[in-house]
């Protein structure tokens, strides 16, 4: 596992709030900004790991709270732990975002002792390093035509892939017509 052989570490979580330049329209009303955990492992040999849990229900994960709740059990920033059969199974499944941040946290400390970025680390690689990662847009919007100009200002922008959500409320669920236009 990721936290095997790591030693151990002091534990700090940071709470910190993301602000979107414009709110995300959702199923379950306008999304504005988004809180996410910064995980820090801080080894006794001077390594630091960072990591990152972002919760959202709606998006498939844990609620912020659950999120909260099992990383603040790992929380020891002044005295150092040993990290193990927290992050299994089943607690893992649970809070699937905290576990992946502290997992995240575990291979960045790693890398970082190894002297190698993270993507680098022989924990991940098992071929050519990149040196660039493709990421896509999410578009939305209430309109067809609000849709296709998020589309269009993703696409400008360098975006090669664009995804959509839409599980809009019954009474606000545009036609499938909309989804068959291209941009």
């Amino acid at each position: 596992a990721a936290f095997d052989s790591l030693g151990p570490v002091c534990v700090e979580v940071e709470r910190r709030v993301l602000r979107f330049w414009r709110p995300l329209d959702t199923a379950l009303g306008p999304l504005r900004e988004r809180a996410i955990f910064l995980v820090t492992l801080r080894a006794e040999d001077g390594a630091v790991g960072v990591g990152e849990a972002a919760p959202l229900v709606a998006f498939g994960t844990e609620s912020e709270a659950a999120c909260k709740g099992a990383l603040a059990e790992l929380e020891s920033p002044a005295v150092p732990i040993e990290l193990g059969d927290e992050l299994s199974p089943p607690n893992r499944w649970t809070t699937p975002a905290a576990a992946a941040a502290v997992e995240l946290a575990c291979l960045d400390l790693r890398a970082r002792r190894e002297g190698r970025a993270l993507a680098a680390s022989n924990a991940l690689v098992a071929g050519a390093i990149r040196n660039d990662v493709a990421v896509n847009a999410l578009i939305g919007g209430a309109t067809p035509d609000e849709v296709h100009a998020s589309a269009l200002v993703a696409a400008a922008a360098g975006f090669a892939t664009l995804k959509l959500k839409v599980a809009l409320p019954a009474d606000r669920r545009p036609p499938v017509v909309w989804l068959q236009t291209g941009i």
